[in-house]
Order: structure tokens, then C-alpha cells, then sequence
């Protein structure tokens, strides 16, 4: 059996013994935290037992899962129903993420002319960032 067969057989499993989780939705998480391993193993000389990789893989599938049935409105931008954008108007969002081991951000902007067409985008990594709120406050 070839890769793709045998991804598309693990995808429509339907358990992991002593797990209750689809092992369609584990299989990407066991892969991606065999990768992770490997990466700690040579850039960091950190080792992983099999058991703690499938124990990650199990923790990010669950916590994935439950994420994605939260359902929450994703707000529009800031502006007024009854104040109608002018065609030429130019929207910006933004975005930031924060690594507190290495006080480093990465910085996000989108340009959007009407109607939501990507004009531009942006980002830029920052050092010496002291927290999330600092990094999110440098992007806008």
C-alpha cells in the first residue's frame, strides 16, 4: 500500500484504541508531531518518547476539535451601517503573533480595496517584544 492509499484509509478510520477521538482527526496531529519531534531532536537535541508524541497529537487534535465547534461571529469592519464606505475607500487589517521564549513578533497587514480584493500585504518580524498586547499594539 502506497502513501496516499494508506493516508486516505487512516483518514476514514473511525478510532485510535483508548482514544475516543476519530483517528481521521489524529492522523495529521500524529504527523505533524512526529515532525515536531524530529525538528526538537536536531535543532535542539530535545528527545520525545513515542508516547509523549502521541499523547501531543491526541491533546492538539481534541483541543482542534473542540476550537472548530465554537462557533463565534467573526466581526466586519468597524464602521458604521449607516455610513455607507465610498468605493474608493481602502480597508487595513491587521494582525499580530508573539513567541515568549525569543520576545519576537510577527507583524500582519492586508490592504483591501472594494470589494475585499487584497491589494497589498505586508509583514515584519520585530525583536524584543514584551508581550502579546505589545506585539498586537506595534501592528496597528
Amino acid at each position: 500500500m502506497g502513501f496516499e492509499e494508506g493516508w486516505t484509509a487512516a483518514l476514514k478510520a473511525t478510532t485510535y484504541p483508548s482514544v475516543t477521538l476519530p483517528l481521521g482527526s489524529l492522523v495529521p496531529w500524529l504527523c505533524w508531531n512526529i515532525w515536531t519531534a524530529r525538528n526538537n531532536l536536531l535543532f535542539s537535541a530535545k528527545e520525545f518518547t513515542a508516547a509523549e508524541v502521541v499523547e501531543k497529537a491526541v491533546l492538539n487534535a481534541s483541543e482542534w476539535i473542540n476550537t472548530q465547534a465554537i462557533k463565534t461571529k467573526v466581526p466586519g469592519p468597524m464602521v458604521s451601517p449607516s455610513l455607507p464606505l465610498p468605493l474608493d475607500t481602502i480597508l487595513c487589517r491587521t494582525d499580530a503573533a508573539w513567541k515568549g521564549e525569543s520576545q519576537r513578533a510577527g507583524l500582519g497587514w492586508i490592504f483591501l480595496s472594494r470589494p475585499n480584493e487584497v491589494t497589498r500585504s505586508f509583514s515584519l518580524s520585530v525583536d524584543h517584544v514584551s508581550s502579546p498586547l505589545m506585539a498586537e499594539s506595534l501592528a496597528l
